[in-house]
């Protein structure tokens, strides 16, 4: 089944989600479906359902929000080596307390 694709979105992810499944380039699904609109109106319905109907790709970076969440920074801190393993699990301990 197509997955939305988060990474390449414009709104929902539902045409590049769509292109990535069947292999098409995803400008001509967006044109097919930005015409549609335009003139018969339908597709926004039918969008609205695939973007309710297909699930996220889970194997997609998560959306930013989630991304950015505080333990996600202390774990980059961490790779990078601006933190110890130590001043790490001091931090993620104060987090959850």
């Amino acid at each position: 089944m197509p997955a939305r694709d988060l990474n390449n979105k414009i709104i929902f992810g539902v045409c590049s989600g769509l292109s990535e499944y069947y292999g098409v380039d995803v400008m001509i699904l967006r044109l097919i479906f930005l015409i549609g609109f335009l003139f018969m109106g339908i597709t926004i319905i039918v969008y609205l359902v695939l973007a309710l109907i297909m699930p996220r790709d889970r194997n997609q970076d998560t959306p930013n929000d989630i991304k950015d969440s505080p333990v996600n920074i202390l774990k980059l801190r961490l790779a990078r080596g601006e933190i110890t393993k130590e001043q790490f699990e001091d931090m993620i301990n104060t987090l959850r307390n």
